[in-house]
């Protein structure tokens, strides 16, 4: 493991070595610009890769690309047998890579009974949106940072 970094992801002894933020505690930032840093609670902060939530490959085999404040970020896949589109989920990355938990009243094939759900994300430019879903902007200006 590298100075300045913890492993993240551990899965049978093995994981990936992840930097941790530098500057002060007020104005934490990455020495990578395809990075952002995240506070994991406490005092832990770590340079999480930026990623394309439209393309899940920008991301390990066994991370998601998830909304990570104002950003998208790789962050360990915890969906297992669930997290397909339209299943419910809980939290952030309990959907498979490529979807988003949202709340259900935004989701238009979701079970009626849930909170959130597993819906796709979509590209604005090219909008292919299943199940009687609405292509919507994430972010409110339409645009990613």
């Amino acid at each position: 493991m590298d100075a300045g970094s913890m492993c993240w992801d551990v899965v049978d002894g093995e994981g990936t070595c992840i930097p941790f933020c530098v500057g002060s505690p007020d104005q934490p930032t990455c020495d990578d610009p395809t990075r952002t840093c995240h506070i994991a609670g406490g005092p832990l902060a770590l340079c999480i890769q930026n990623c394309d939530p439209l393309d899940p490959a920008t991301c390990s085999a066994t991370e998601g690309c998830y909304p990570t404040g104002d950003t998208f970020t790789c962050v360990p896949d915890a969906s297992g047998e669930t997290g397909a589109a339209f299943d419910t989920c809980e939290y952030t990355n309990a959907c498979d890579p490529g979807l988003l938990c949202a709340p259900a009243t935004a989701v238009g094939s979701c079970d009626e009974s849930a909170s959130y759900c597993c819906t796709p994300y979509c590209d604005l430019a090219a909008p292919s949106c299943p199940g009687g879903t609405q292509c919507t902007p994430f972010f409110p200006d339409g645009e990613a940072p």
